[in-house]
């Protein structure tokens, strides 16, 4: 267990320590931050995300599947989405959100094939629905910009000067 923020600088370095990342952020700099080391790592991703009512579920970078960047290319406008602690979430739906990654991680582990690659699982605890969204890789995304200042990326800090190095990842 780490007490310190992911950030770009040591990314790569705790990921190498891993077989398996597994996110449960609740921003889009450190979900992007996460995505690029982990995809610059070589490392199976499994993500999650909750909003009010709504869960996601997906296995990213995956024996060569799409990634979050292929999912989610754009940002959406920081007023279009509001953190959990200004909109609220479900008590529950974490536990369960994280029970469906605990049981993707399995699946890894276990070689079993049938792991959310290139698919996006939404549920909905509210109604009780469940959907799998079927995507697929997007070469175009394949750009990732580990050095960049995320939280100036995802709109939420202000910078004036901003310097990347990209690498192309194929």
């Amino acid at each position: 267990m780490y007490n310190e923020k992911l950030t770009r600088e040591n990314a790569l370095l705790l990921f190498r320590c891993y077989d398996i990342i597994v996110d449960g952020s609740d921003n889009f700099p450190t979900r992007y931050l996460t995505n690029d080391a982990a995809v610059l790592a070589k490392k199976p991703l499994v993500y999650g995300a909750i909003f009010k009512f709504d869960g996601q579920v997906s296995v990213f970078n995956y024996q060569d599947s799409a990634t979050y960047r292929c999912l989610y290319p754009s940002l959406p406008k920081p007023e279009d989405a509001p953190n959990c602690s200004q909109i609220g979430v479900l008590g529950i739906l974490p536990r369960i959100i994280g029970s469906l990654q605990a049981n993707e991680t399995i699946k890894i582990i276990c070689g079993i094939r049938t792991v959310l690659t290139n698919k996006l699982l939404i549920y909905n605890a509210l109604t009780m629905h469940q959907i799998v969204l079927n995507f697929e890789k997007d070469f175009r995304n394949n750009v990732l910009v580990i050095e960049q200042d995320y939280d100036f990326f995802c709109g939420v800090a202000i910078k004036k000067e901003v310097s990347m190095n990209i690498r192309n990842i194929t």
